[in-house]
């Protein structure tokens, strides 16, 4: 039995049964016998990588995320009064499926542990439980997908004094874990991001005024400015949170010695 997308709540079990629902069918597809892996990356809507470490790295991550996320689910039911036996034991199982060894054995092997008894506990689950206030749209999380591409690409031009690009490339980093993790942990990877780039963007001020003091103008830095802002300003909406994040950016603007943090004028200018 597949339950259709429109009757999963907007919960971390709704993900859960929609992500470990595709998990099954591409563990096994288009061949049983392949590395456990690319399934789960294909599941996840991540792109497969030339470089077998480094999609075996990936995998490693998604799988992680997806187990600490089920004792959350647990601990929610279990706060919404419904005895752990209902579903405990099925949704339990599933773990088995996401121990790191099995990334290299055959993708049959994970996909025999998503029962489909575990699927329905997890789809269920997802209808009883609360609806988390923010819901990531798919079109909200493409238009952020491109502004990131093109943060990326500002931040290839040479030209770009270093405490600047390591700014950058640091909030460039959180914002591509939260594309990859947004279908199992939901909003919350890119309220990380963005709050982080806040809290970076404080810790580093000093830094950051010495190379925009001579640099501010400069095409290569204009450019990253104006794509960083972009890119944040995206996130921070995305996570239902872009009132936050621009009064953040006015209070370190404020508390800053000139309000030259390059967060704040990046902001400041979309």
């Amino acid at each position: 039995m597949t339950i259709s997308p429109e009757v999963l709540g907007n919960n971390a079990a709704g993900r859960l049964y929609a992500i470990l629902s595709a998990a099954k069918v591409q563990l096994v597809h288009p061949n049983p016998n392949a590395a456990a892996s690319a399934g789960w990356l294909r599941a996840a809507g991540l792109p497969g990588n030339e470089n077998e470490v480094e999609s075996a790295r990936l995998a490693a991550e998604l799988i992680t995320a997806i187990a600490r996320e089920i004792p959350a689910v647990l601990e929610a039911t279990k706060a919404a009064g419904i005895p752990e036996g209902l579903i405990g034991p099925q949704v339990h199982h599933l773990g088995n499926s996401l121990h790191v060894h099995l990334l290299n054995a055959q993708g049959s092997q994970s996909a025999q542990y998503i029962t489909g008894e575990a699927l329905l506990a997890l789809g269920w689950a997802s209808v009883v439980l609360p609806n988390e206030d923010v819901v990531v749209e798919d079109a909200a999380v493409a238009e952020l997908t491109q502004k990131i591409d093109e943060l990326r690409q500002a931040l290839e031009v040479e030209g770009i004094p270093p405490s600047l690009r390591r700014y950058a490339d640091q909030q460039l980093e959180s914002l591509n874990r939260a594309l990859r993790m947004f279908r199992v942990q939901g909003a919350a990877p890119f309220r990380s991001a963005v709050r982080k780039a806040v809290s970076d963007a404080h810790f580093d001020e000093e830094e950051i005024k010495a190379a925009l003091d001579t640099h501010a103008e400069s095409p290569p830095v204009r450019t990253l400015r104006e794509k960083l802002g972009g890119a944040l300003k995206s996130a921070a909406a995305v996570a239902g949170e872009a009132e936050k994040f621009t009064k953040a950016a006015i209070y370190l603007g404020n508390q800053a010695k000139d309000g030259a943090t390059l967060l704040i004028d990046a902001v400041s200018k979309l």
